[in-house]
């Protein structure tokens, strides 16, 4: 087939990279992310109300496999789309076979291996409803290309929307099978019915449509980056998921289900703010590839940005852990408390790695990367394994078994940051050291932010929760405020910007200047 040329406004034709702001891309990214994840954290507490603990340790261990699964389709292809520099129409055809034959093959193998992993948990609900969600690894599959052109444009805007709908539709249903008495299976059309309705309307706003063309060429031009960021993003989804997958098979659903409920929290908030920033960061990061002093100037940048938006909020939220499980059901959630403090801190630990695959990526060296991360996954299968043979039985309360896990995940996620900084500091002009400067002065306000609001907790102790999680809440904001602008200059020179307030920081900093 002959190179097509590069034009964006018809079907057939391959996209440019297009024209929107790096900064732009990151503000839709964040509308992105944050509706999808606020509209779910709320339909997560609503379902926690009405569902126990059993029942997210079935819904828990289905879906971290299934993303698994779906992983091998989806991100690595996604990816190269992003990367490649010269994209024509026959890659595009050709991506798009392999991926939707890779998904149909996965699929029925979720479908065959089902009855299988059930065993292996003791826990019979499991065939039926990884059997269902399989139709997650189709969907995905089908998503890769057109999502692929989006995200190679910055068209985060279209994306947002997308994805806005496609939640509010799924959180509805499954708020209505819920309260109808579907239990566990409320959570699987939420899963389903976001996935659909996401696929549908991706496809309705992107021009390209397939033709079932396959080029060798094309196929071998992929290939290669494809394959290594696969092998990257499964070894980066067991090292922040494989707790999920080894403790569902020594420790009962009640565990699991009350371990993930606690480490939801602290992961909605790093898919809000770090997770969005990650999504633009690799267009953006691919552009310097060849210019190493800009390249190091914009991988400091989205360091300090991802311990800002990222580390002192969980700080908070630590803090605030008894009345939010106060608020859902403190007879069946109690367990949790001590959980989502202790995951705070370890997801704080995880937006300092998150920016490592966009770098690794950026330069080429997905291989380097897959190798890292999944180094980091058999280290965290060694410690979740101990554990489980450790604390596995009925000898053990299940209090101990979730705290166990929690300051395993702690551990864990510590070592990441160190290898992960070591190997790019290895690979590129930024070193170890200038990862620690970005991020301590977010970490030194996350950790004044958990001692104030846990202050103002304890001398609410006996009010409603509602009313702690309110005063507290905004007491913890406004410490993590006045810190991040005391310590971070980023901070600052933002505020520079804003009408009022920056004229007055001005002169403040040209007074301090001349004295």
């Amino acid at each position: 087939m002959a190179p097509t040329s590069p034009m964006t406004d018809t079907p057939d034709s391959p996209p440019d990279r297009g024209d929107t702001s790096f900064g732009s891309a990151v503000v839709w990214s964040y509308v992105m992310d944050g509706s999808r994840v606020l509209m779910s954290l709320v339909v997560t507490l609503i379902l926690a109300r009405v569902l126990g603990p059993e029942v997210y340790g079935t819904a828990a261990f289905a879906l971290v496999f299934t993303l698994l699964v779906r992983l091998v389709v989806q991100n690595g292809m996604v990816a190269a789309i992003i990367q490649r520099d010269r994209l024509e129409d026959r890659h595009l055809q050709s991506a798009f076979v392999m991926v939707f034959a890779a998904a149909s093959g996965l699929a029925a193998l979720t479908v065959a291996l089902a009855p299988v992993l059930a065993g292996l948990t003791d826990d019979p609900d499991l065939t039926a409803v990884l059997q269902v969600m399989a139709l997650m690894v189709v969907f995905g599959g089908l998503a890769v290309v057109p999502e692929g052109i989006q995200r190679r444009q910055l068209n985060f805007r279209l994306l947002a929307v997308r994805t806005t709908v496609a939640v509010m539709v799924g959180g509805v249903v499954a708020i209505t099978a819920a309260a109808a008495g579907a239990g566990i299976w409320s959570i699987v059309l939420q899963q389903v019915v976001t996935e659909a309705v996401g696929l549908v309307l991706l496809w309705l706003v992107t021009p390209w449509r397939p033709r079932w063309a396959f080029d060798r060429g094309a196929a071998r031009d992929l290939a290669g980056f494809w394959g290594g960021t696969v092998l990257a993003s499964i070894g980066s989804y067991l090292r922040w998921q494989v707790d999920i997958l080894l403790i569902g098979g020594f420790f009962p659903r009640e565990t699991v289900g009350l371990y993930r409920f606690g480490q939801r929290l602290p992961d909605q908030w790093s898919e809000l703010s770090v997770r969005a920033l990650q999504s633009a960061t690799l267009p953006e990061l691919a552009k310097y590839q060849d210019d190493e002093v800009l390249f190091r100037d914009r991988v400091i940048t989205v360091v300090r940005l991802s311990a800002v938006v990222g580390i002192p909020v969980l700080g908070v939220l630590a803090a605030l852990a008894g009345p939010l499980i106060e608020l859902v059901d403190a007879t069946k959630w109690a367990d949790a408390e001590t959980a989502v403090t202790v995951l705070s801190l370890a997801t704080a630990m995880k937006a300092l790695t998150l920016f490592s695959a966009p770098v690794l990526q950026a330069i080429g060296r997905t291989y380097t990367l897959a190798a890292v991360t999944w180094f980091h996954a058999g280290v965290a299968t060694l410690v979740f394994v101990s554990v489980g043979i450790w604390l596995g039985g009925d000898a053990v309360s299940v209090a101990d078994q979730v705290m166990a896990a929690s300051w395993s995940r702690v551990a864990v996620f510590g070592l990441a940051v160190v290898v992960d900084s070591l190997v790019i500091a290895h690979l590129t002009a930024l070193r170890a050291t200038d990862v620690a400067r970005a991020a301590a002065p977010s970490a030194a306000s996350g950790v004044i932010a958990f001692a104030g609001t846990s202050l103002v907790v304890w001398l609410l102790g006996g009010l409603p929760a509602i009313v702690v999680l309110a005063v507290a809440g905004a007491a913890g904001t406004a410490i993590v405020l006045v810190t991040l602008v005391a310590f971070e200059s980023m901070v600052r020179d933002q505020l520079v910007k804003v009408p009022v307030i920056g004229p007055r920081l001005s002169q403040t900093r040209m007074a301090e200047e001349r004295r």
